[in-house]
């Protein structure tokens, strides 16, 4: 593990949200023991809001921000929990961008406006957050680790660059063995984030995999110095970007 146990471990709450089109769909909330003032909504990888997302809003919430985590799934797999089986695939399929921005909207409407805000994301959920960051939703920064931009449900893949319309300041996370999101998506971000004058930092970590962070907040060896410094660097984006 990156981080040793400490005592006050920030409560998490389950919540059930109601977006623009009337739908819900469940969040996890985390409210930290040192409050910034910061918000935080966390966007998961493709395997949705399991319970194990509940514990990276806690981490998270370590930082001193509140976190909301959000479910993909409300429309078409109800807000129950889900079971170690579920079967996300059929759910994949059924998503639109639209949506998730607009899950992004509720989820920070239930946060208030008492802070800064920020999206904050893994894998497709990492490109999910840097396309928020491209809507008039007033983000302070957007945090993307290993952000997957192909093809989802109906609608095609991003293009390299859709980065450039960006609103806000950028931390990009990268694995340098990553194998669905290889070096070069990081170096593109990068470019096309220089050629439009957004403040960024884009950081690919040596001999790390795709999921790196995850991989090590989980207890999987040979992760923590990476992980460490990944996180080290979302704490000072997020004191930055104030």
């Amino acid at each position: 593990m990156c981080y040793e146990e400490t005592p006050a471990v920030p409560p998490l709450d389950e919540i059930v949200l109601t977006s623009a089109d009337g739908s819900t769909f469940g969040a996890y909330t985390a409210k930290p023991a040192n409050p910034t003032g910061a918000r935080i909504v966390l966007l998961p990888d493709v395997g949705g809001l399991r319970p194990a997302v509940g514990d990276l809003a806690r981490r998270f919430a370590e930082t001193g921000a509140t976190v909301i985590a959000i479910d993909y799934f409300g429309r078409t797999a109800g807000t129950g929990a889900r079971p170690d089986d579920f079967d996300n695939d059929p759910h994949v399929d059924e998503l639109r961008r639209s949506n998730v921005i607009d899950d992004v909207r509720a989820a920070l409407a239930h946060l208030g406006e008492s802070g800064p805000a920020y999206t904050l994301g893994f894998c497709l959920g990492g490109a999910a957050a840097l396309h928020a960051a491209t809507e008039d939703l007033g983000l302070a920064g957007v945090i993307a680790f290993c952000p997957w931009h192909g093809a989802i449900g109906h609608d095609p893949a991003l293009p390299d660059d859709f980065v450039a319309d960006v609103r806000c300041p950028v931390l990009g996370l990268f694995g340098a063995e990553d194998k669905p999101v290889p070096p070069a998506v990081a170096a593109a971000f990068e470019k096309a984030l220089a050629d439009a004058g957004k403040e960024h930092e884009i950081v690919v970590y040596p001999g790390q995999p795709h999921g790196f962070f995850e991989k090590d907040h989980f207890g999987e060896a040979g992760h923590e110095e990476a992980a460490a410094d990944a996180f080290e660097r979302v704490r000072a984006f997020l004191a930055r970007t104030a």
